[in-house]
């Protein structure tokens, strides 16, 4: 969080989004979006699965932040506040590419069932990780193997 972030939010907004961080630092997420940034290096055709991956990391943390603050729309109001600081309407309305619109829309509706059980929230990236790796494996596989069969034999 910046200075200029710190005066644009107010008391309850920046507690949303600490508790937005929270939750990304407590589930680990960065472990997770490592993995699908490697299994993608590996196979440049796994780039949709490391976005979705992304996509599925911001969306745990913004329900984590959500039950936190005990207000989903706080919670949907402050990502659109930040994301229009930071990146301008295109971002908000994700023009850009951006997820920011999903997410907000996503908050602005009831929490999900598996959710309001307190089920896990981070369970489909483990998964989509998890393919992801064996996938880049096997591309790696491979991709050896087409070296083997191209290169002279030592």
């Amino acid at each position: 969080m910046t200075s200029g972030l710190l005066r644009l939010l107010d008391a309850r907004e920046r507690a949303a989004v600490l508790a937005h961080e929270r939750a990304h630092l407590h589930r680990r997420h960065h472990r997770t979006t490592a993995l699908a940034a490697m299994a993608t290096a590996v196979n440049p055709l796994l780039r949709p699965v490391e976005s979705a991956v992304g996509l599925l990391v911001e969306r745990s943390a913004d329900e984590d932040a959500a039950r936190s603050v005990a207000d989903r729309r706080l919670v949907a109001r402050t990502i659109a506040k930040v994301a229009l600081a930071a990146h301008g309407p295109r971002t908000v309305l994700g023009f850009d590419g951006s997820s920011t619109r999903r997410r907000v829309e996503a908050l602005t509706r009831p929490a999900p069932q598996a959710l309001r059980r307190g089920g896990p929230t981070v369970g489909g990236t483990v998964v989509v990780a998890g393919l992801s790796l064996a996938a880049a494996a096997a591309a790696l596989a491979e991709f050896v193997e087409l070296l083997r069969a191209w290169l002279p034999a030592a």
